[in-house]
């Protein structure tokens, strides 16, 4: 758990902070929220007003609830830089200006993630976000993470104990609340609102009895996002499914009228749950990102779901519409109990 002495960082840092915030009250950023919102209420814009991107598609935990532990491409790769640089690029000059990394893996284990982060900026966007389990966050990181600008910066852990974080993502919980201290620590220091912290927690059959000590915890330092587990996939095992979920299925779904999930080998597809490439949109290799999300096969999908008229299975079974498929892939519970191993990029 945080330690007791950082109560005050909320309070501190309300009372000093002026610069980094102002980020959030300028005309340009009131402009893209406004874009964001009306896009996420099913408003059909000609761009992604977010764009998701596997910087690094590698992670260094086996969490038992994540859909990467039971596909067959699961090796570590990574996006070129130039074609990161050609994505960020077209994104932003076409009106993008939200960014999420590492989607399906560990942010910080591009060494080039800062980099990366200046070089969005330099181009437009405003709203950056990064994804981590912690694992990396030493008080030297934690400072380029404070300093980097980024407006959001979440921490998953799926867990209220040590014990539990062992079952369920099978790494060091001391270490993953120490890289959050720390980041804490550096907004307290340096008095700076951003980035905002987010702590996350799946809900599943492992880890549910804790989910209210962690809400209760957590709440006092930084937002807190609960969700229940769900096999938006068909591919995770039943067995981690809640013995009373509250999920209900959705008669439409909003993400492809808002966002763009890029690959890291350029793969795009309408968001980050369609972790297999089912409806591939393009390849931004071949194609204008612009001229991607304006596709037939774009369009169609986003038709699909303003008509409430959901024909493809990809969605459905998302959505909840149809059961959930299991398409012969591993449904046993994988081993977690081992140490955090060295990434091989192919």
């Amino acid at each position: 758990m945080i330690k007791k002495d950082m109560k005050s960082y909320t309070v501190n840092v309300a009372k000093g902070a002026t610069s980094r915030i102002d980020l959030l009250e300028t005309d340009e950023w009131l402009k893209y929220r406004d874009v964001y919102n009306r896009a996420v209420s099913g408003e059909e814009f000609d761009y992604p007003i977010h764009l998701e991107i596997d910087n690094i598609y590698a992670c260094n935990l086996h969490c038992v609830h994540c859909a990467r532990e039971y596909i067959e491409d699961f090796g570590a790769k990574r996006m070129s830089d130039d074609l990161y640089r050609k994505v960020i690029k077209e994104a932003a000059a076409i009106g993008t200006r939200s960014l999420g990394f590492a989607v399906w893996g560990e942010a910080l284990l591009d060494k080039k993630i800062f980099d990366k982060i200046a070089y969005a900026k330099s181009c437009g966007i405003i709203d950056i976000r990064l994804h981590s389990n912690g694992l990396l966050i030493n008080e030297a990181v934690a400072e380029k993470i404070v300093d980097s600008g980024i407006s959001w910066f979440s921490v998953s852990l799926d867990a209220a104990t040590p014990e539990t974080y062992q079952k369920v993502r099978g790494g060091d919980f001391n270490k993953a609340i120490s890289g959050m201290t720390n980041i804490i620590s550096v907004k307290l220091r340096k008095l700076s609102e951003l980035p905002r912290l987010r702590v996350s927690f799946v809900k599943c059959s492992i880890n549910e009895h804790e989910a209210e000590l962690f809400s209760t915890h957590y709440s006092q330092y930084c937002e807190v996002a609960i969700q229940e587990y769900y096999d938006a996939n068909g591919i995770l095992p039943p067995h981690l499914q809640l013995e009373n979920p509250t999920f209900s299925p959705k008669e439409q779904c909003f993400e492809n009228f808002y966002k763009a999930y890029v690959k890291y080998d350029g793969t795009v597809v309408p968001c980050c749950e369609d972790i297999r490439s089912k409806i591939v949109l393009g390849n931004v290799n071949q194609s204008t990102l612009h001229e991607i999300y304006n596709s037939p096969v774009a369009k169609n999908l986003r038709q699909e779901h303003k008509s409430k008229k959901i024909q493809n299975k990809t969605c459905r079974v998302c959505m909840g519409l149809d059961s959930n498929f299991h398409e012969g892939v591993a449904t046993q519970n994988i081993k977690v109990d081992i140490p955090i191993r060295p990434i091989e990029f192919s």
